[in-house]
């Protein structure tokens, strides 16, 4: 595996160490590398498949026998392309699954999580590996949160990255396209107008934002035609609540008056609006502000911090926003009629089949359906009172002459909604999210054009919808759980076939009464979309009526009896699934949807229908027809000759099977051709493994570019100045490991990149300083003037990288990089203290832990303090028979939740002659809190901080002066790196010994107290029976669980242990041991954890050691759940909603055997 998910997976149950974010920087870079590799690889392939079908062409043998090599190697490069689908599958995962742990908590739609929508996935039959897609939809929040992604992974280049309105696409065979709000129809059709509809009646959905496009920093880039008028809308849609309320009603309801007040500001912030006609309305009633005043108590109102007034004042303020709604919306009308003119003429002035021009009448397709949606639900809410465009306009030409714009134009003066749709817009409202609203849409339209065939469209809508009421499945009162249970999804998956196979058989019956195909399509289509199949039998009784012959099948329903087996019950869904034949007036399954699909195959007549429709006799037929077409025979030849035996006539069938038979014989490949087949793909797998190893080279060079640790030096350190005002000369140089350089790193990039691409490219490094200097005597140093004013000024250095191909080309294109690297470091002129108001959690638990404790790996710290922005504390102990004395300070956060820096100034001296030896300067930051335990009866109370490592490779700084030859010399600072000593300190708040003492105390009595509960439970539990069985299986765990129940007492008690290896020298133990009840009437087990424990172990010379100071755990909150089913108990470990590691177990005999 390329990434280890079996592990990973185990980790997902244990407390995550970074709220939020799965992986860390390495790994995500990692991530993007692996992606590089694969599409470095797919691009040899697919280069090699072509050189590889050229040749076969060339080869001077038999046709037949070039479709057979061409056979050959089409599966070879299928089987390749999977191979490095999954790998692109798991970068996906990894990018995915990133970026929903970036918004997750977000409850607004724009973080809705990244979920697969349309589309075969990977892993499923039918995938075309490197070759297929992956559709997603998401909110907007977290499509950013992608993009951020995709950065960090090292793989966000602008050719590959493309984002629209409603879409963010990844190209380049990355092939990951994410429909912000689910999928979106096509203009103009029946489902957009649904699915604007079902928006515009959301009281949480801005329809207009579906009509801007923004940049990456979130401004309007460009809106559409219309946009302004939908846009007023959505705020009367936020306010209606409070338009249909009187002044008294709105006085009662701060809410109303909020929303009214919110959305009122919102359209006079558009801007749409003159001051004159705003002063005009509040004057009409009575209200004596300006507009900047009335605008000013309507954000008042909408905060909370201003109260809508008396009653009258309230009925003052519902009318006047009712009247600028209305001139807002009267005026945003007429601004969109002329952008839909200047749109269609515009339009009009392209070629016919230009695309600009087609997406300019998409655009004004979709502005006019959601202008209409938009007005037409406000209008059944309101009950269409109040609007400034209700009265009819005057008809007029658009500019062309053409009368089209005036018709569109004309319709947006008495916007109405869509008779007909209001049952399937209900439905779709009440019973799917606006993504799977898109799906369906997108499955019935594409069925309707006959892009999918009826059984695929079916079963989808079936599953999604028809199902929730047409062919639900009962459970009989009497009959057993464990019964049905057993049967439950081999009926339901009978029944989708049914119903899947029932509208196949309608679709046949009305074509064979005369319909069209696309009429009878639409037929099927509008009963599913409405959830009424009576749609159908209405349709039939009319023809029948009109003298047409039709038979109206009838649905199949599996369902289940009390008395009957379950072996019975499989061999009746069994029948169900396989025959297909009209018995007893019951049309069955499978031939229909066979006959349609041979309808695109060949020419079947009608004539053919029934005979395809005779149970066993048409599984023959179509197997000999499809083994024709195999062989090479002409479809026509296959269905004359099959006709022809169906009326006793053998020898066409006999002769094309002849034919078949010799041209299989001809197409197979000789041993020659077949060995220079092994021939040529081991040629293609050593092409692919030089590359490979150009591209390990490669990925290790760019990762040192982009991991290797940096440091930004300063130079003097700290600045000493000699007032305030005085400036000071400061030397900054970012310098790698050992003052290296990075350009002869960029030299060896430029030469392997050469050699893979065959093209000249340029690793351009380039720095940056965030202060004002120059460059140094080369580029990565920089002279800047200190600051004038004492303080600790953090400076950032940045390393540029580039590396781009000179000549634009798709392999140089794929080893593209570009990113940044930032180092920060303190000027210190002079370090002072922030005042932070000490309020909030952190605050509180230190007012009880007086006890500061400082580890450091050289000495501990000890004081009594008290909270405060920045706590002092003496320094005084004894190193190498010398005293050293002095003081520290910890600088905290406002919130307490950080310490900013710790700082230690001693001076050591000799005890026997008082001579001061040295002097050391500390400063060590910033500690992010690790532990805040708060008090309770039984737990002390403690904070802990730790160093905070994420995102940097500096901590610090400690210089030393000392004394030589009667002068003192301060040493030049040293930065504190990862290794440093110093970043091995800890901080600690306790609280005083004897309150850990009572705690102590009380805690021991607890523990003795769920001792003996847990005692009792083990005990009882005992006196019932034992089992044992696998666990964590399916996770890759060689593992076991046991455990006892007692039914009588209605206790369950056990524990489990499992191994997982992580290649040959690492591994992961988890084990626990669990308590619980089970429910003696339903089998159902439930238990809690008591103890749990997750090890990890590397081998060294034959022995297993820890490879951690101490083990994780599974969360608290984790379940072990089951059933006891007869002789068998089963289940999983529950941990919110998520399910793992199942486990089941049989009864344990005294002797120990199973």
């Amino acid at each position: 595996m390329y990434l280890l998910v079996g592990v990973l997976a185990v980790l997902m149950w244990c407390s995550p160490s970074v709220a939020g974010v799965l992986y860390s920087e390495k790994e995500l870079w990692a991530a993007g590398e692996l992606w590089t590799e694969t599409r470095l690889q797919w691009q040899g392939e697919q280069a090699a498949h072509q050189r590889r079908l050229t040749e076969i062409e060339q080869l001077a043998v038999p046709e037949a026998r070039k479709g057979a090599l061409r056979r050959i190697e089409l599966q070879r490069h299928h089987d390749r392309s999977l191979i490095l689908a999954a790998k692109r599958d798991q970068v996906q995962n990894v990018l995915v699954n990133e970026a929903n742990a970036r918004v997750r908590g977000g409850k607004e739609a724009a973080s809705g999580q990244l979920v697969d929508t349309a589309g075969t996935k990977f892993g499923e039959a039918g995938h075309r590996g490197m070759a297929g897609d992956r559709d997603m939809g998401g909110g907007e929040r977290t499509v950013h949160k992608v993009k951020e992604v995709l950065k960090e992974m090292g793989i966000d280049q602008a050719a590959t990255v493309k984002e629209s309105a409603g879409t963010l696409e990844i190209g380049d065979d990355f092939e990951l396209t994410i429909n912000k709000d689910g999928a979106r129809p096509r203009a103009g059709s029946e489902f957009h107008r649904i699915k604007a509809e079902v928006d515009a009646r959301n009281p949480e959905t801005y329809v207009s934002e579906s009509m801007k496009s923004r940049s990456a920093d979130g401004k309007i880039d460009r809106k559409q035609a219309g946009t302004d008028y939908v846009e007023i809308q959505d705020h009367r849609k936020k306010a209606t609540a409070g338009l249909k309320t009187d002044g008294a009603g709105l006085k009662k309801s701060p809410e109303k008056a909020q929303k009214l007040a919110k959305g009122t500001v919102k359209t006079l912030e558009m801007a749409n609006l003159d001051e004159e006609t705003v002063n005009r309305i509040l004057q009409q009633h009575g209200i004596e502000e300006n507009p900047a005043a009335f605008r000013e108590r309507l954000r008042g109102i909408k905060e909370g911090t201003i109260q809508v007034g008396s009653a009258t004042d309230a009925e003052q303020l519902r009318r006047a926003s009712e009247d600028i709604f209305n001139a807002a919306e009267e005026k945003a009308l007429n601004t969109a009629k002329q952008e839909i003119v200047a749109l269609r003429e515009k339009a009009a002035a392209l070629p016919a089949n230009d695309p600009k021009r087609t997406a300019i009448e998409e655009e004004i397709v979709d502005s006019v359906t959601k202008m209409q949606a938009t007005r037409a639900a406000n209008e059944a809410v309101s009950g269409g009172k109040g609007s400034a465009t209700t009265a009819k306009t005057g008809s007029k030409k658009n500019a062309s002459g053409t009368g089209s714009a005036e018709a569109e134009l004309a319709a947006l003066d008495d916007l109405r909604g869509v008779s007909g749709r209001g049952k399937a817009v209900k439905a779709f409202g009440a019973l799917m999210n606006i993504v799977d609203i898109g799906q369906t849409c997108q499955t019935i339209e594409d069925y309707v054009e006959g892009k999918i065939p009826l059984k695929e469209a079916a079963t989808k809508v079936v599953d999604q919808y028809v199902t929730g009421g047409a062919i639900g499945t009962v459970e009989h009162a009497s009959q057993s759980k464990a019964d049905y249970s057993a049967a439950k999804s081999a009926i339901e998956q009978a029944n989708r076939e049914n119903m899947a196979a029932y509208l196949n058989a309608w679709e046949i019956a009305l074509r064979k009464a005369g319909l069209a195909p696309a009429e009878a399509r639409q037929y099927v289509a509008s009963a599913m979309l409405a959830g009424n199949l009576e749609k159908l039998e209405d349709k039939a009784a009319a023809l029948a009526a009109a003298g047409k012959t039709i038979k109206p099948p009838q649905l199949v329903v599996n369902t289940f009896t009390a008395d009957d087996t379950l072996g019975e019950r499989a061999q009746a869904v069994g029948e169900g699934i396989v025959r297909g034949a009209y018995e007893s007036g019951k049309y069955l399954v499978t031939a229909p949807s066979r006959t349609v699909e041979a309808w695109a195959e060949g020419e079947l007549k009608e004539a053919d229908l029934d005979a395809y429709a005779k149970g066993r006799e048409t599984e023959s037929r179509v197997e000999m027809f499809r083994k024709l077409l195999n062989a090479g025979i002409d479809s026509q030849k296959a269905l004359a000759a099959l006709n022809e035996w169906e009326e006793g006539e053998t020898g066409p069938l006999k002769e094309l099977f002849q034919q078949a038979r010799a041209r299989q014989q001809e197409a197979v490949p000789t041993k020659e051709e077949l060995a220079a087949v092994e021939e040529a793909n081991k040629r293609i797998a050593a092409e692919e493994q030089r590359r490979v190893e150009l591209w390990n080279r490669y990925a290790a060079l760019v990762a040192y570019l982009r991991f290797a640790p940096l440091t930004l030096q300063v130079d003097p350190s700290p600045v000493a100045i000699k007032g305030e005002g005085q400036r000071s000369l400061v030397r900054l140089a970012l310098v790698g490991p050992g003052k290296s350089s990075m350009g002869t790193v960029a030299a060896e990039i430029e030469q392997i990149l050469a050699q893979l691409t065959g093209q000249a490219s340029k690793v351009r490094l380039s720095y940056r300083f965030s202060c004002k200097g120059r460059q140094g005597a080369t580029p990565h140093e920089w002279l800047t003037a200190s600051p004038g004013a004492a303080g600790l000024y953090p400076v950032t250095a940045t390393l540029v990288a580039d590396i781009r191909g000179d000549v634009p080309g798709a392999a140089v294109a794929t080893l593209s990089r570009g990113f940044e690297r930032s180092e920060t470091a303190p000027v210190e002129v002079e370090v002072s203290a922030t005042a932070a108001p000490l309020t909030g959690e952190v605050w509180e638990i230190m007012k009880t832990t007086p006890n500061l404790v400082i580890d450091t790996p050289l000495q501990s710290f000890k004081a009594t303090v008290s909270p405060a922005a920045e706590i002092t504390f003496p320094v005084k102990y004894t190193l190498n028979d010398y005293l050293v004395e002095g003081k520290g300070s910890l600088r905290f956060s406002a919130d307490g939740k950080m310490i900013e820096q710790l700082s230690i100034d001693t001076r050591s001296t000799d005890p026997r002659s008082g001579q001061e030896i040295q002097k050391d300067e500390l400063r060590v930051g910033p500690f992010k809190l690790y532990a805040a335990d708060k008090e309770t009866p039984t737990y002390r109370a403690h904070l802990y901080y730790t160093l905070d490592r994420e995102g940097r490779d500096t901590f610090g700084t400690h210089r030393y002066g000392i004394h030589d030859r009667g002068k003192f010399q301060w040493m030049p600072a040293q930065k504190l790196d990862r290794d440093a000593t110093y970043t091995k300190t800890y901080i600690h708040f306790y609280m005083t010994e004897e309150a850990i003492q009572t705690k102590e105390q009380a805690a021991k009595q607890a523990r003795d107290e769920k001792k003996k509960q847990q005692e009792s439970v083990q005990q009882a539990a005992a006196s019932g029976t034992s089992w044992a069985g696998p666990f964590g299986a399916e996770e890759g765990f060689d593992g076991s669980i046991k455990l006892d129940i007692s039914l009588k007492d209605k206790v369950v008690s056990g524990s489990f242990r499992g191994e997982h290896k992580d290649g040959e020298k690492r591994k992961h133990v988890l084990s626990g041991e669990f308590q619980g009840v089970i429910d003696p009437e339903s089998g159902e087990i439930t238990a809690m954890m008591q103890t749990s424990s997750l090890w990890t172990f590397r081998l060294d010379k034959g022995k297993w050691y820890p490879a951690t100071l101490a083990p994780e755990s599974l969360a608290k909150e984790t379940r072990l759940v089951g059933t006891l089913v007869q002789n068998r108990v089963s289940g999983n470990l529950l941990l919110d909603g998520r399910k793992g590691f199942v486990w089941s177990a049989v009864p344990v005999t005294e002797g120990g055997k199973q």
